[in-house]
């Protein structure tokens, strides 16, 4: 009997992405690989790290893989913003960077919000 062959990952590539800014003045790294693993680096460089439920990996996948998901992130806001939150991208050889601010991005905000559920993000 033979095995089946492993399922393939259900992010298409690692996902990175860094959140600056805010009123308090945040600096905050995640990297998620495609099998849920991530590393998450906050203030002062601390580092903490875990593994997403498989389901949350489905429903990143699910988000990150449409071509509508970086189109939004390009956006760009029509005015000035204070004290937003920036934003820089990072999926596979894909990376944008957007502020915060103006602008609805409901796909981000699904991805931002899967992400923090199971994260210090």
């Amino acid at each position: 009997m033979t095995n089946p062959p492993p399922a393939a990952p259900a992010l298409p590539a690692p996902v990175t992405i860094t959140r600056t800014g805010g009123i308090a003045g945040v600096n905050q790294t995640i990297i998620i690989q495609p099998n849920g693993d991530w590393v998450f680096t906050g203030r002062g460089g601390k580092k903490e790290q875990g593994t997403l439920a498989p389901s949350v990996v489905i429903g990143l996948g699910g988000v990150v893989s449409q071509p509508a998901f970086l189109d939004e992130m390009r956006l760009k806001p029509n005015g000035a913003c204070a004290d937003a939150f920036h934003y820089a991208v990072t999926i596979g050889t894909e990376s944008t960077s957007f502020e915060d601010c103006l602008v609805e991005r409901p796909m981000v905000k699904q991805v931002l919000g899967l992400i923090s559920d199971g994260t210090p993000f």
